[in-house]
């Protein structure tokens, strides 16, 4: 978390008391397009993966994940060129995982 932190501290110049407010908006907004991933690998749509994609991307962009978003955007990517052979439950469980272990949660 601290990494998310100093990012928001760095790249938005916020104070603590503005991150302390805002960043669990941030982390509740990254759970639901973490959902809605997981909702579309479930129903094999590879076109709204790719939208889902788009938008862990920028959620995790937002909060200084860089790594993280390369993931995401590999998801994205794959997903817009409906390709099947990505192992899309792979790298969302990874992207779930490493998200777990940055935010405690």
């Amino acid at each position: 978390m601290q990494v998310i932190r100093e990012h928001m501290k760095t790249s938005y110049l916020l104070k603590d008391d503005k991150i302390n407010a805002i960043l669990p908006r941030f982390l509740a907004s990254l759970e639901s397009h973490l959902h809605t991933l997981e909702e579309m690998e479930a129903e094999g749509n590879l076109s709204g993966l790719g939208v889902a994609g788009h938008k862990v991307k920028g959620a995790l962009l937002n909060l200084g994940l860089f790594e993280l978003a390369d993931t995401a955007s590999t998801i994205e990517q794959q997903g817009k060129q409906l390709d099947h052979d990505t192992d899309y439950p792979f790298l969302i469980a990874h992207l779930k995982h490493s998200i777990t272990i940055i935010t405690g949660s």
